[in-house]
């Protein structure tokens, strides 16, 4: 689960790297997310991210045309969901489903470059040199293909209102900011728990 939590709070990183706020250059962000993030944890390329991130979330956030938002529906989260669906739906990345999507992602986002098999299969390695399979399977497939997977599609549920049907005025940063929440406002112990683990606010 630690390992998980780290693999999330380097997802963070990249996060910041596609706003182009981690460093002062386009270029040394493009290199900080790729070496840091997205190389080591098979992730597609960094652009693609910002493309999908910047360009397709941020402007559209929680309305028709929001990626995150067809991921959602996807996973049969609509409006009027019932509590049993919320629940099935909580767990997706665990479910067979979600693993082989999981696996997919993963598959798309080292194909096609030797580097980017490369990187991955050097962790692997040094897992097992470490620790030998308990250390491959626990401290890196079982928290990137599962725990990781789970704590982001956590984020990804929490952090915005996605079906509030509440009409919201404004600059275009202030109705996202309108959409998007903070959990435990109130209780500090909670809160600290959340940014600790599966909502790494920065």
């Amino acid at each position: 689960f630690a390992v998980a939590v780290h693999v999330r709070h380097l997802q963070e990183i990249s996060h910041f790297a596609v706003h182009g706020v981690l460093a002062r250059t386009p270029r040394a962000n493009h290199l900080l997310g790729e070496a840091l993030v997205h190389h080591p944890l098979g992730l597609g390329p960094l652009p693609e991210r910002r493309r999908r991130h910047v360009q397709g979330h941020h402007p559209r956030a929680t309305l028709d045309g929001d990626p995150n938002l067809t991921e959602l529906r996807a996973a049969g989260l609509r409006p009027g969901v019932t509590k049993a669906r919320f629940t099935l739906a909580l767990a997706r990345p665990l479910t067979p489903a979600g693993a082989r999507a999981t696996a997919a992602s993963l598959t798309d986002g080292i194909l096609g470059s030797p580097a980017r098999a490369a990187v991955p299969a050097a962790v692997l390695a040094a897992a097992y040199l470490a620790g030998g399979w308990t250390a491959v399977t626990l401290g890196v497939l079982v928290p990137r293909l599962l725990l990781y997977p789970q704590l982001a599609w956590i984020s990804l549920l929490a952090e915005h209102t996605w079906f509030d049907p509440d009409h919201r005025t404004g600059t275009p940063a202030q109705v996202e900011a309108g959409r998007c929440l903070r959990l435990y406002p109130r209780n500090r112990l909670l809160a600290a728990l959340a940014a600790a683990t599966c909502l790494p606010y920065g």
